[in-house]
């Protein structure tokens, strides 16, 4: 029988712990950063959906205000608000040209 043996590492070696406290907090900080980058994509995620909702309500209320003002500024609705003023066109001999 051939017998391996393996040379023995002390357990408790300065140069063993500073090399495993080194990797853990190496490993530490890249789980952090990692977290935290999550954190911030997801965080994005929601401002940019309400964004987009905030966007979708302007235009329709921009829309409002377009089929508003497309009713208001109809020429037939325009001389009955005239009319009730009291307000007609001027009369063409009294109209004055500067140049």
């Amino acid at each position: 029988m051939i017998h391996i043996t393996l040379p023995r590492i002390k357990p408790l070696s300065i140069t063993i712990d500073i090399f495993f406290i080194i990797h853990l907090l190496v490993i530490v900080v890249l789980l952090f950063f990692i977290a935290t980058i999550k954190m911030e994509c997801v965080k994005i995620g929601y401002e940019i959906y309400n964004l987009s909702q905030e966007i979708e309500v302007k235009k329709i209320k921009l829309q409002n205000i377009v089929e508003e003002r497309d009713m208001l500024v109809q020429p037939e609705k325009l001389f009955k608000h005239a009319a009730y003023l009291n307000l007609y066109p001027p009369k063409p001999e009294r109209v004055f040209y500067v140049e």
